[in-house]
């Protein structure tokens, strides 16, 4: 078998875990969620909510992100490995 592309090594790097992507990705989505609620508390309560509410936000995005890119390689990378595999095993029919 061929040595991986370097493609394929960070593909691998950054998808090796992909539950830990998938505890980002969850804890990215409830801290947006806890922002959106500071927004509506802002509007309807005190208005200062809505700072910590943005920050939540942006907080919750950039966290999510970050486990998505994780999960996104992980799929990628196996897809790239199988492929390669399928491309050594039937290369007789060429």
């Amino acid at each position: 078998m061929n040595k991986p592309d370097k493609l394929q090594r960070i593909l691998v790097r950054r998808g090796e875990n992909p539950q830990r992507s998938v505890r980002f990705f969850l804890a990215g989505l409830f801290c947006f969620v806890l922002g959106i609620a500071g927004l509506y508390l802002g509007a309807s309560a005190w208005i200062w909510w809505q700072i910590p509410g943005i920050a939540l936000m942006i907080i919750g995005v950039l966290v999510t992100l970050y486990g998505y890119v994780g999960i996104v390689a992980n799929r990628l990378a196996f897809f790239r490995h199988q492929a390669q595999l399928n491309k050594e095993k039937y290369k007789h029919l060429e």
